[in-house]
């Protein structure tokens, strides 16, 4: 399986703690329905009262000191850039959809070679209309490709495409064909077995962009083609760990059980680190035969560089798995735009796409993608450069 043609899609701002805080303040939760003025206002939390769903208690109510903790933040004033879009989640995954044909010299050919659309999202957006998948699927006016969503899944979202990809392209009646980049001029449309992917995520009320002392969340969406033949990285290996939360609405958690879990997922993305650079610590050549995690050593080169590229969760995790990315030999990248910001389900890709152009990577060189949380589960992608 391959990933190609990454296209991330951010627009910063300067910003800090304090005006950050200032913003939850101002957008806490209407007390009743008569504060609401029209259900587009609000619509997240019209939908969320309409039906009932509950938010942050059994009385409805925020529990801030839950939910954020203040004094751990040293540096209120200390500036730093976040992703804020003032664009819906589906119009700004149109735009990097758009990007991402704009690098090519034929985006139609790209097209044309995919038969799927994925959409994954982490927060939610309300849509009295269309699924964002159906709206991208109208608007890409790309009436052959079947849509599918990806949702619930963390910041997971892009180890949960993939796994989707293999389950559909092993259902095609020919995976043999070349795809992406090569020969694509050459494909069909009733001969390709290719995807589009895109994560877009944005933050609205009542989402809450501050959590505990983690990075502010940040908007953004990113495009890449999967392809099971080829294309710029090749998945060599898909690393997992899940486990259950303790209670099913985090933000009635209590001070205790929030660092109870930051701490399971700091030890158990370690873990999982740990055992993918001692399972690739040599490179080699890699047959995935077809399906990921099926991997066979065909012949082995001299040693590339081994990257590894992070969520960015907090100032903690990384320096955590810095570590022990150091004392296996590795290299950490740490991108500088957005630096401490968190962008979900695009954060790692961003990062690669970052990677890509400020670093000289060469063919065979070998790039971790550690994808964590928010709260639970983590995922480890291994890359090789084609």
């Amino acid at each position: 399986m391959y990933i190609s043609s990454i296209y991330s899609c951010v627009n910063k701002q300067k910003t800090c703690y304090a005006a950050l805080l200032q913003k939850v303040k101002e957008m806490s939760p209407p007390s009743s329905k008569k504060k609401i003025i029209a259900p587009l206002d609000f619509p997240l939390w019209y939908l969320y009262d309409e039906y009932e769903i509950p938010l942050y208690g059994d009385k409805g109510q925020y529990n801030e000191e839950s939910s954020f903790f203040p004094e751990k933040l040293d540096f209120h004033h200390h500036e730093f850039d976040v992703a804020v879009s003032k664009q819906p989640a589906a119009k700004q995954a149109l735009h990097a959809i758009e990007g991402m044909w704009n690098q090519h010299v034929s985006p139609s050919s790209m097209t044309d070679a995919c038969k799927y659309l994925i959409y994954g999202h982490e927060t939610l957006e309300a849509n009295f209309y269309f699924t964002p998948a159906i709206y991208l699927k109208k608007k890409l006016k790309q009436k052959r490709i079947q849509p599918f969503s990806i949702h619930a899944k963390g910041s997971l979202v892009l180890y949960e495409a993939i796994q989707m990809c293999e389950a559909l392209f092993s259902s095609s009646s020919d995976t043999s064909l070349p795809s992406l980049p090569s020969q694509l001029a050459s494909i069909s449309s009733s001969e390709s077995c290719a995807a589009m992917f895109v994560v877009s995520d944005i933050i609205q009320p009542p989402m809450r962009r501050l959590w505990l002392d983690h990075y502010p969340k940040g908007d953004a969406a990113t495009a890449c083609y999967i392809s099971p033949t080829h294309g710029d990285w090749k998945i060599l290996h898909m690393f997992a760990d899940e486990w259950p939360l303790e209670h099913h609405n985090p933000y009635i958690w209590s001070a205790s059980l929030h660092a109870s879990h930051q701490q399971m997922l700091l030890e158990r993305s370690q873990q999982l680190l740990t055992t993918a650079l001692q399972q690739y610590g040599t490179p080699c050549s890699y047959s995935c035969d077809e399906t990921i995690n099926k991997a066979v050593t065909v012949t082995p080169f001299t040693p590339s560089s081994r990257y590894v590229i992070m969520q960015h969760m907090d100032a903690t995790f990384q320096h955590t798995l810095k570590a022990t990315v150091e004392q296996h030999g590795g290299r950490v990248f740490t991108r500088e735009s957005l630096a401490e910001c968190n962008l979900l389900g695009s954060d790692t890709l961003y990062s690669l796409q970052q990677l890509e152009q400020q670093v000289a990577i060469s063919v065979g060189d070998v790039v971790f993608l550690v994808l964590a949380g928010p709260i639970a589960d983590v995922a480890i992608l291994v890359l090789q450069k084609q």
